[in-house]
Parts: C-alpha cells; sequence; structure tokens
C-alpha cells in the first residue's frame, strides 16, 4: 500500500470532519468555486461554512496545533474543525476565537497554573454549534 502524501490525508480528515457532522443531524454541501471553507454544514436555521485542519501533536501530546499560510476572518469561514490524533475526535473553533494563523489548543489542564501563550483549551470546543 502507498504512503499517504499530504494532500491525501488533509482530504481523509475532511472527510471525518464532515461524518461527524453528518452523525449529528447536519447537511453537507460542497462550494462549487474556489472558497476558504472545505464544506458547508445546514442544520436548519444554522448553516456554517467549514474549514477543516489536520491538527499535530506538539508539547509532550499535551497541544494540537494547526497552521494556515493566513489568518481567516468572518468573510472567509464560521468555523475550523481541528483534527486530534490522540483522542480520535474533533475541536470545533469559531472563527471569532481564531488569533492569527497558528490555532493552538491544550489537551489538558494546565500544569502549575502556567498558561500556554495563545492556547485555546480544546474541553470547551468539543460541541459543533
Amino acid at each position: 500500500m502507498a504512503a499517504v502524501n499530504s494532500y491525501h490525508k488533509g482530504v481523509m480528515t475532511e472527510r471525518q470532519a464532515e461524518l461527524e457532522f453528518l452523525k449529528q443531524g447536519w447537511a453537507t454541501y460542497y462550494p462549487s468555486a474556489v472558497e476558504r471553507c472545505d464544506f458547508i454544514a445546514v442544520k436548519w436555521p444554522h448553516i456554517l461554512r467549514v474549514q477543516v485542519k489536520t491538527g499535530n501533536l506538539e508539547n509532550q501530546n499535551r497541544s494540537i496545533v494547526a497552521k494556515s499560510n493566513r489568518p481567516y476572518t468572518k468573510e472567509d469561514i464560521d468555523v475550523v474543525a481541528i483534527s486530534d490524533p490522540k483522542n480520535d475526535t474533533f475541536y470545533f473553533v469559531p472563527v471569532e476565537d481564531l488569533n492569527g494563523s497558528v490555532i493552538r489548543l491544550r489537551l489538558d489542564d494546565y500544569v502549575n497554573e502556567i498558561k500556554e501563550p495563545k492556547a485555546l483549551p480544546s474541553w470547551q470546543y468539543t460541541k459543533i454549534a
């Protein structure tokens, strides 16, 4: 079997994220033109433009980091679905909570109350909407 390249890994992550939405009763659609969102999810009256990112473990498996070439805005997307390779799940971060082109999620509570800069608590982003 051939090794999975980064393009195929990204496509597989997108399909896994779409499956999470479908399991929760959302319908999914794909843009017909090149857009910054990977797919559109609809569960009336909610409509979300979803960008999917493959998360990478860092900081001794205590953080997930996802990167973009440029920051996302409200004009681009509504939510980023970030995969968690450690726990085989997704986190759903609203665009309003993003700060730049690097998204860092903390997987466990802070040790000794030393907070990682710009790390969002993953446990606050387990629900789609």
